[in-house]
């Protein structure tokens, strides 16, 4: 069996256009966005604008850099205590 995923032309959408539609409420994601979002990352992004090995790419925004930090380090700690 192959391990690839089929590509349906026409499918409108791979994803739902509101990830709050397959999210279940109370889900772990909305919880890091609702701490991240109001949070003021002038000085991250700030020092991390036009650095780093992706001149020309566009870069990630603080708060999914912030929010992905966040999940990881919970999602790690969870695994440690199995």
């Amino acid at each position: 069996m192959s391990r690839f995923m089929i590509a349906d032309r026409e499918t409108a959408y791979l994803l739902p256009p509101s990830v709050d539609e397959w999210l279940p409420e109370g889900h772990l994601a909305g919880f890091v966005l609702e701490v991240v979002s109001p949070l003021d990352l002038s000085e991250l992004t700030g020092q991390y604008a036009g650095r780093g090995s992706m001149r020309g790419l566009e870069k990630v925004s603080g708060e999914w850099m912030l929010a992905t930090l966040a999940w990881n380090v919970k999602r790690m700690n969870t695994l440690r205590m199995g």
